[in-house]
């Protein structure tokens, strides 16, 4: 039995999570850092990040931390 070639398109993500490393399927899981964009799959993962690395995120002039 052959695999119908529909079936079998490229999907794939253009990008990975930042923390996991998972394909992003979603947008509006970004956070600015000093060192650029960062993408995220999840709350999760944004959440995790911003814990291990609050010293990296990007504030905008009221103190708040920047969205991308």
């Amino acid at each position: 039995m052959t695999a119908d070639p529909s079936s079998t398109r490229d999907t794939a993500s253009p990008y990975a999570c930042d923390l996991c490393r998972l394909p992003v399927e979603v947008s509006g899981f970004e956070l600015m850092t000093v060192t650029g964009v960062k993408r995220f799959c999840c709350e999760g993962c944004v959440g995790v990040y911003q814990m291990l690395n609050g010293d990296t995120l990007v504030e905008d002039k009221d103190g708040q931390l920047s969205e991308a």
